[in-house]
């Protein structure tokens, strides 16, 4: 719960903390009577939850740092029966942000109140980080001792988050806001609830601003006058944050102490005036009796103002406040984030500044402003003790700082952002720094990152550039990536803009590829690890890079084998065959295997060098079985690139080919790259090596003498004549197999065996005549195709 003492009592907390050393001495004045506006104090967008943590890690010796490892647990919700609930552990700024947000508080409270109260932010002072579990000094009485049960309020996340509610229910109440309490659903997240319905009902014994109102709890309003005794004097409630401060610790060195450290790391507590009209959406600040237009929200930022304290004023009350006559008074009409007073001889010896962050940072010579970018047109005039009211950030170094976490030096009229720490260490060795919003940063000219290496930047987009030697090239894809091995042996480092002004235009940069000519006759393939010599007899070039990109090139290792001549890309199972500078596509396993590969062959590739490689169709073995989608006839490819018919699906079977075996493409496909020569297959197949002819039968191949094909009605020289092909086209005929040819024959879809004698078949009527002629009791009958039998005329019976 967080209501665990006498609320009718004022509360007393520890007393302030020594405060020394920490950012730089404000313009602001401690007003006792008004230490905080209340737009200040409501003001929960001032950071985001990265925004805390990098300013937490600012400080090395930080007790709540995620560079140092802090965490705890989330606040998820409250309940006036369970109380607060937490969750898993996030990091402090998490637990700030969401305390913050749920109790629309300014973040900067609670960072300002940890430092007062235990200095665990910077983790300083003497007694370091002991103090973490009441760190922000929640129900540490002046007259007793802290809370140390885990179950009450001991512990970081809940010292944060009854510190945010106690500030800003003392501040409703203190405004006579009696009715305040906070209802969330779904806040931080899906299933959390805040419920402070018990609040209305909670008493209130604090201060009070000045006006008729009620304190709660049953009392009826009544005039306060404003005023609270604090240390012996009357000090009035000038805002409902003075008085929850004062409520939150009742003295002027605490509330002082306080005062110290949000103004040197957050700028202002109150506000300039900032306005608009109803008609307009023109923002004008007020200071000095004039008012100045606001250019942009986030140069209203930069000025420390809040956009959410913008007041909606009437026309004729705007039109009351006039606009600087430049003429008269050397004042400018706008804002801008190049300041100086008119005058060079007043108090601050007409010194130009640059706004930013609330903060203003002196310019140390007319150089310096060149060297920024701006020139004396850049220079808006502003009343010097507005320019003062702002926090002094001494005089602007050439390196700075943004809360996107990124370092920058300046040099003739550019930035150049640094990505690297060891590169900003060597060029600013002492750490001698400025911190600029965003806003200011991308009015500043950029140039080329500053790098001692080639690194990779990506936009915000997701293209990725290589920088080398202060050229950019475009990466096309991530297989483009992995072809260089920027994330393997070069170990190319990768950074992401947070805003893509922060570099010079990168133009139309030259992009990268993974095929390259290291001189005109030696062409690699990246492949990640290393280069690949791609032999010349493949026919493939590319361009020569610049000397540049040659050199990083060749901080690859040469891989000792060449590319081999079948490739495939890593996105696609598509394999390739490269021939004659072409690459063509190896349709199946079928042709792969009839090609005589194996899968150790395969080198996988790029898929922008294999896109690089011209295509030139597919990539059929010979003697290869194809037939088109849209006609049952089979053929084979041949040698010369052509593919010959089967005149016969007998005679398919007997070259030894199986259906299952067959490849089917388009028409279009097979027509253009393997033209059919309207040549057949005979059965009869001379061989070049044995100078013989063989014959193919269903059952087995066979080799025919001259005799014996004198008995087929053939002759040697006439096959050999007609014969446009070479035997060695089949894969699966072994001719050193074959047996030597029987006289005696049948096809397989009849059961005649016939005698062939000079061209001629003679059928037998009966197995005995069979027996009889052949003078054998089982005589060897061979089994030919119906072609080769149906070639033959019939002759006499036997």
């Amino acid at each position: 719960m967080k209501k665990l003492f006498s609320l009718g009592l004022m509360l007393l907390t520890v007393s302030a903390l020594v405060f020394s050393g920490i950012g730089h001495a404000s313009a602001d004045t401690f007003n006792a009577n008004d230490i905080m506006d209340d737009s200040i104090f409501n003001n929960s967008g001032t950071l985001a939850v990265g925004n805390i943590n990098a300013f937490l890690n600012q400080f090395p010796s930080s007790c709540i740092s995620p560079n140092n490892g802090f965490s705890s647990p989330d606040p998820t919700g409250y309940s006036p029966s369970q109380g607060f609930t937490y969750g898993g552990n996030v990091s402090a700024g998490q637990v700030i942000s969401d305390a913050a947000q749920a109790y629309g508080l300014n973040p900067e409270v609670l960072i300002a109140t940890l430092q007062k109260e235990s200095s665990v932010v910077t983790g300083t002072a003497s007694y370091h980080c002991q103090y973490i579990n009441t760190a922000m000094g929640y129900g540490c009485p002046d007259s007793g001792s802290c809370p140390t049960d885990p179950a009450t309020m001991s512990g970081f996340s809940k010292q944060v988050i009854h510190a945010a509610w106690l500030f800003k229910f003392g501040q409703q109440r203190a405004l006579g806001n009696v009715g305040w309490n906070v209802q969330l659903s779904n806040y931080p997240a899906a299933g959390d609830h805040w419920d402070n319905s018990d609040d209305p009902a909670t008493c209130y014994g604090g201060p009070m601003t000045q006006g008729i109102l009620s304190r709660g709890c049953g009392q009826a309003a009544t005039y306060f006058d404003g005023y609270t005794t604090i240390d012996g004097s009357a000090v009035h409630m000038n805002s409902g944050a003075t008085a929850a401060l004062y409520w939150y610790t009742p003295h002027f060195s605490g509330n002082q102490n306080f005062f110290n450290i949000f103004t040197g790391w957050f700028g202002s507590t109150t506000l300039p005036s900032a306005f608009k009209t109803p008609s307009s959406s023109t923002v004008y600040v007020q200071t000095n009796g004039y008012k100045f237009t606001v250019p942009s929200m986030a140069m209203l930022q930069d000025y420390g103002i809040s956009p959410g304290s913008i007041q909606t004023i009437s026309q004729s009350s705007a039109d009351s406040i006039p606009t600087p006559d430049t003429a008269s008074t050397g004042l400018s009409t706008s804002l801008g984030y190049v300041v100086k007073s008119p005058s060079d001889s007043d108090a601050d010896g007409g010194a130009v500044y640059l706004i930013s962050v609330g903060t203003r940072y002196s310019f140390s010579s007319m150089q310096e402003l060149s060297d920024y970018g701006f020139s004396t047109s850049s220079i808006n005039y502003l009343p010097l003790n507005y320019i003062t009211s702002l926090k002094n950030g001494g005089g602007l170094s050439y390196f700075f700082g943004t809360p996107s976490s990124n370092a920058f030096q300046v040099s003739s009229g550019t930035k150049r952002i640094i990505f690297d720490s060891s590169v900003y260490n060597s060029l600013n060795p002492s750490n001698v720094t400025s911190f600029l919003s965003d806003g200011t940063a991308s009015i500043i000219p950029s140039g080329l990152p500053i790098t001692n290496r080639e690194i990779l930047v990506s936009n915000t987009a997701g293209t990725v550039y290589l920088l080398d030697n202060n050229t950019y090239y475009v990466l096309p894809s991530m297989d483009t990536y992995s072809c260089w091995g920027f994330n393997g042996p070069l170990g190319t480092p990768l950074y992401r803009l947070v805003n893509d002004s922060y570099i010079s235009s990168v133009g139309t940069p030259s992009g990268l590829g993974c095929l390259y000519n290291t001189d005109a006759s030696t062409t690699y393939t990246l492949n990640g690890s290393n280069k690949i010599l791609i032999p010349s007899s493949y026919g493939i070039s590319s361009t020569i890079p610049n000397s540049d990109l040659l050199n990083l090139i060749n901080k690859l290792p040469s891989r000792s084998s060449s590319l081999s001549k079948v490739v495939k890309g890593p996105s696609s199972a598509t394999v390739w065959y490269i021939e004659n500078g072409v690459k063509k596509s190896i349709p199946s396993m079928t042709a792969f295997n009839l090609l005589g590969l194996n899968l150790n062959q395969i080198d996988t590739i790029s898929d922008s060098a294999v896109s690089a490689i011209p295509t030139g169709g597919m990539k059929l073995a010979v003697g290869e079985a194809v037939k088109t989608d849209d006609n049952g006839a089979v053929f084979v490819v041949d040698s010369d690139g052509s593919r010959i018919s089967f005149a016969s699906g007998d005679d398919f079977s007997a070259y030894g080919y199986n259906w299952n075996s067959i490849d089917s493409f388009p028409s279009t496909s097979l027509n253009s790259y393997y033209p059919s020569t309207g040549t057949s297959i005979s059965p009869y197949l001379y061989d070049q090596t044995t100078d013989k002819v063989y014959l193919m039968g269903l059952s087995g191949c066979y080799s025919l003498d001259a005799s014996q094909l004198t008995s087929f009605g053939q002759s040697q020289s006439a096959i050999q004549a007609g014969q446009s092909y070479s035997s060695s086209i089949f894969p699966y005929v072994s001719l050193s197999s074959c047996k030597p040819v029987s006289l005696f024959v049948k096809s397989s879809s009849q059961g005649t065996v016939y005698w062939v004698d000079s061209g001629q078949k003679h059928p037998f009527t009966s197995w005995q005549s069979l027996q009889s002629y052949s003078n054998q009791s089982n005589p060897n009958v061979i089994t030919l195709s119906s072609t080769t039998i149906n070639s033959l005329p019939t002759g006499t019976s036997l």
